[in-house]
């Protein structure tokens, strides 16, 4: 529920379908990203409904890195390479995100996504590409605004039944990575989360 009561809620038809395949956040409808299955994403958004929608989202089809929104510019770079990231999920809001965008056309190692929050709906958001990481066998250069992906521009569709042809081995794929503190040393990368680990924890709060 959104607190401030401005937004209408989400529901749980509405997240189904802003998630799925060819829903609104497929990044692969992103014409110049190349973003296989699995692949590393970073995540940088406010404490939120945003956020934890980005981080759901994500562990269906690729592998989140959610980065502190308050770190510095020079902190989300180290995790940035440290985790081998290909692209990035940032509020259209972040303060250093034109530096970011520069690293990533000098460096050409990973794609800018900026998000911004849908003004209806709590916890969505339409996605812009910032910059390019291009198909390998794409001779295109890269562009700037490429895609942008809404969620209110239809009708939600009527509750679907779950889908059959879900394969057993995605649950032991590694779906989330999380950093150490750095209390006592440089932080250190924990990329140990399968998904069925994280079902499982999920059942484990659902049943407390």
């Amino acid at each position: 529920m959104d607190p401030s009561q401005t937004k209408s809620n989400l529901s749980f038809n509405k997240l189904r379908y802003f998630i799925r395949d060819d829903g609104p956040f497929d990044l692969r409808k992103l014409v110049f990203l190349f973003l296989a299955q699995g692949s590393r994403v970073g995540l940088t958004f406010p404490n939120g409904a945003e956020l934890a929608i980005g981080v759901i989202g994500l562990l269906c089809h690729w592998c989140v890195l959610p980065i502190n929104y308050s770190n510095t510019l020079t902190e989300t770079i180290a995790e940035l390479r440290n985790a081998n990231i290909v692209a990035v999920i940032a509020h259209h809001d972040l303060p250093y995100l034109f530096n970011l965008m520069e690293l990533s056309f000098v460096e050409k190692s990973f794609t800018i996504l900026s998000a911004t929050p849908d003004s209806w709906n709590l916890g969505i958001f339409s996605i812009t590409q910032l910059t390019n990481l291009a198909h390998p066998k794409s001779t295109k250069e890269p562009n700037v605004l490429i895609s942008d992906v809404g969620f209110h521009q239809g009708p939600v569709p009527p509750e679907e039944e779950l889908p059959k042809n879900i394969r057993p081995d995605i649950f032991s794929k590694v779906v989330l990575l999380l950093f150490t503190s750095g209390t006592s040393g440089n932080k250190k990368l924990v990329p140990s989360y399968s998904l069925n680990m994280i079902v499982i924890g999920v059942g484990c709060i659902f049943s407390a």
